[in-house]
């Protein structure tokens, strides 16, 4: 069984973007499961034209059905990326989804997504009960918080709360951090969590960086924080802007 185990996780995580890097964007991504087996995944989708799409998810629980579900909501936006739908109607086609094609499952995930425009310079971004994004803006040397407006998806169809969609300008330099709550949940000895404080406080240590070793001083600031141990798994995915 654990031989099966080992090489389902690396059929589904084959499909990570490890990097990706044109004359506009580098996306580097990195992840470290909790067990062999997780629901954690992203993607980045050239869409053409200075165009990209770039999300993230992270699906109940640990193993073969959450890596399943995660799975299914990557080909599902993958097939809606391609009908050309924008943040916020991408999140309630796929909630509808996950509630009519698994109704009672007792699964769920959250999900964070970025359509990214380097010719007119801004991004367009919706959440569903994930983890704020961070955008690192060179305009302001600040880090600013994207936080998610809608609730969970696949729990209930239409959703709770409306999606709002968020606009905001980037500029070169930028990153743009996306991730799940293995990270901001961290704790150390005594207990405490490592939050978003503790994560900005981390990305402005490594900001300046280029953007693969600012994905793996990440790492080590939250392992070092957490003594090394991973208490969920942590997937990151950081989107420079060039």
């Amino acid at each position: 069984m654990k031989d099966e185990l080992e090489l389902a996780a690396r059929v589904h995580y084959s499909c990570l973007p490890e990097h990706y890097e044109d004359d506009w964007l580098e996306v580097n991504t990195r992840l470290m499961p909790k067990f062999i087996l997780g629901g954690d995944y992203c993607s980045v989708i050239p869409l053409g034209e200075q165009r990209y799409m770039v999300c993230i998810c992270d699906a109940v629980g640990h193993g073969i059905a959450s890596a399943l579900y995660a799975a299914r909501i990557n080909t599902f936006v993958l097939t809606s990326i391609l009908e050309g739908n924008a943040p916020c109607e991408l999140i309630d086609l796929l909630n509808e989804f996950l509630c009519s094609r698994l109704p009672g499952s007792g699964m769920y995930a959250s999900f964070f997504v970025v359509f990214i425009n380097t010719k007119t310079m801004e991004m367009k971004y919706a959440g569903a009960g994930h983890p704020a994004a961070l955008h690192i803006s060179t305009a302001d040397n600040q880090t600013h918080l994207l936080e998610s407006q809608t609730t969970l998806l696949g729990i209930e169809h239409p959703l709770l709360v409306d999606c709002p969609l968020e606009t905001h300008p980037i500029s070169p330099g930028d990153k743009i951090l996306l991730y799940t709550d293995g990270f901001t949940e961290a704790r150390n000895s005594n207990g405490e969590e490592l939050g978003y404080a503790g994560l900005i406080n981390c990305v402005k240590a490594n900001a300046q960086q280029n953007n693969k070793d600012f994905v793996d001083g990440l790492y080590e600031a939250v392992q070092d924080f957490s003594s090394g141990e991973v208490k969920d798994d942590m997937l990151c995915m950081s989107i420079l802007v060039k």
